[in-house]
């Protein structure tokens, strides 16, 4: 998980970067890069609690 959290803030920081250099198109791919990654996170997320607390997932 801290990998993909900390994939996701560098996402962050090169959005950021794209945006206040108005390098638009890439921003947007940019976002759409995010948006398949924080299902990941989402994913790596709900699996773990799965893991954690079996009892309530079953």
């Amino acid at each position: 998980m801290n990998g993909l959290l900390q994939a996701h803030g560098s996402h962050h920081i090169q959005q950021i970067q794209q945006l206040t250099d108005h390098q638009y198109d890439a921003e947007a791919q940019t976002w759409e890069e995010m948006k398949t990654h924080i299902y990941q996170i989402a994913d790596a997320t709900a699996d773990a609690l799965a893991k954690q607390f079996a009892e309530k997932f079953s």
